[in-house]
């Protein structure tokens, strides 16, 4: 009997360590996810500022042609 026992315990464990094992694969998935996407939104932001402070200048050169 005690035998049978701790072989299920022993099932239990391994489906359990199992689970979480998924999960935190799941959750490193999700994490790469939107370190990639604040990646990408902080370089759209920073191209933007960029071709804002450009065209600032393009205008100021404009106007001092004027």
């Amino acid at each position: 009997m005690m035998k049978s026992h701790v072989k299920l315990m022993q099932k239990q464990l391994e489906e359990g360590f199992g689970l979480i094992s998924n999960k935190m694969n799941t959750l490193e998935d999700k994490l790469n996810e939107n370190d990639n996407k604040i990646k990408k939104f902080n370089t759209n932001q920073a191209k933007e500022v960029l071709q804002k402070d450009k065209a600032d200048t393009d205008n100021k050169k404009l106007f001092q042609l004027l």
